[in-house]
């Protein structure tokens, strides 16, 4: 087979979750491959499976042997993010924008990568700033751009800030942009409007964008799960939203990814135990996209850390809030309230401690 076939089948194997073969079929083509596609997706598959020494050598012979290729580069930021390494990941994101300042496509790629490593650090600032950026820069730009500028702060708004009303507002805002029906345009961004029209109880918004997505037929199936579940979650029905979830983790091409979604759903229908499982198996995923779900962590790792304390593992409680608490050292100051109240938990259990 040629290069082409072997890295074709290669990412259809690891679509499938079949990883060992999907490595052995990429270490074939990367044997033979000048321009570092395939070196790129060889290290993705060796960090799903937890070999995270050779997913880095495959990565670092990649970018000696591919300096100027912007996937291999783009990788580098990956590995640093989904390590928890924030810091490192945006100094690279930096370096590479020097690095390619002649490429306005992985200009905008990078912009949009510190977006999501802001989004991490509770900098919702300078994220929205990236976005825009990054949208300004993407010659795919949609005209749903201004409606996902929208979004995102009702997404912040919501996930970072904790203030529900002002997230109401802001999605209200956003929706009062949108036609009474959903034509069926490729660039609707159907997916996050349903996840928040359902978290913010929207219910007639959230089933209208998910008959959309159905009628569209192209979203992927996992993502319906996501969708279908989230909706049954918001309404209360956690016992139907939890078959549908584990359908999700079940088939997704990445590792463990809906984790937390479904710890959520557990957590609802009251079973902590299941609960915890999930979101440590979420929260301890090897897989390297986990990190374009920052929006989340600081969320999960609170409810992380409020499980083992109502188990009595003040350790475990205090290893997770201390996490938050890193994670968020250059948060905005509109944030500061909720870092402060981790910090006073934190205090409280090392006195038990």
């Amino acid at each position: 087979m040629d290069v082409f076939a072997l890295r074709t089948l290669g990412s259809f194997l690891y679509n499938d979750r079949k990883w060992a073969e999907a490595e052995i079929l990429l270490q074939r083509a990367g044997r033979i491959e000048a321009d570092g596609i395939t070196w790129s997706m060889l290290w993705v598959v060796q960090y799903t499976r937890g070999k995270l020494p050779e997913a880095k050598a495959t990565l670092d012979t990649a970018l000696r042997r591919f300096p100027r290729n912007v996937q291999v580069y783009t990788g580098s930021i990956v590995f640093a993010a989904a390590q928890q390494k924030w810091d490192e990941a945006d100094s690279l994101a930096i370096a590479g924008m020097e690095r390619f300042s002649d490429n306005r496509s992985a200009q905008g790629t990078l912009a949009g990568m510190r977006a999501s490593i802001a989004i991490a650090q509770g900098r919702i600032r300078d994220a929205l700033s990236f976005r825009l950026e990054s949208r300004r820069l993407n010659p795919n730009d949609s005209p749903a751009t201004a409606l996902n500028n929208m979004l995102d702060e009702a997404s912040f708004s919501l996930h970072l800030r904790n203030d529900i009303p002002r997230a109401k507002r802001e999605l209200a805002a956003a929706l009062a942009t949108l036609p009474r029906e959903w034509p069926s345009r490729p660039d609707r961004p159907a997916t996050t409007v349903v996840a928040l029209c359902a978290l913010l109880q929207d219910f007639a918004c959230a089933d209208a964008g998910l008959r959309y997505m159905e009628q569209r037929g192209t979203t992927s199936p996992s993502v319906m799960d996501a969708a279908r579940g989230r909706l049954l979650l918001a309404k209360g029905d956690a016992a139907a939203a939890i078959p549908v979830l584990q359908h999700m983790v079940a088939t997704s091409a990445c590792n463990d990814c809906g984790n937390d979604l479904l710890a959520r759903a557990f957590l609802a229908a009251g079973k902590p135990d299941s609960a915890l499982v999930h979101f440590e198996r979420y929260l301890n995923a090897t897989e390297p996209s986990q990190y374009q779900q920052a929006l989340y962590r600081v969320n999960d790792l609170i409810a992380v850390a409020q499980l083992h304390e109502s188990a009595g593992d003040t350790a475990k409680a205090i290893a997770r809030y201390s996490e938050v608490w890193t994670l968020w050292k250059k948060a905005d100051p509109e944030l500061q309230p909720r870092l402060e109240q981790v910090r006073t938990k934190l205090l409280a259990l090392r006195g038990k401690g």
